[in-house]
């Protein structure tokens, strides 16, 4: 959906949707297992230092 920075920290928010039949953990691993995403080098995720998940639900 988009990504942000934080203010005041050298922190980023990413924020991507799902909506389809599988599971997010379904998606995710397929996404993961994709020869064009394993073909991408060098890895983009050797940029981050940490991350944290957090599955989220509409609040309305």
């Amino acid at each position: 959906m988009g990504s942000w920075t934080i203010d005041g920290e050298d922190r980023f928010v990413w924020i991507v949707r799902y909506k389809g039949p599988k599971s997010w953990e379904e998606a995710e691993a397929d996404y993961y297992g994709a020869p064009e995403r394993k073909g991408i080098t060098p890895d983009p995720a050797r940029h981050l230092a940490s991350h944290e998940h957090h599955l989220m639900s509409p609040a309305v």
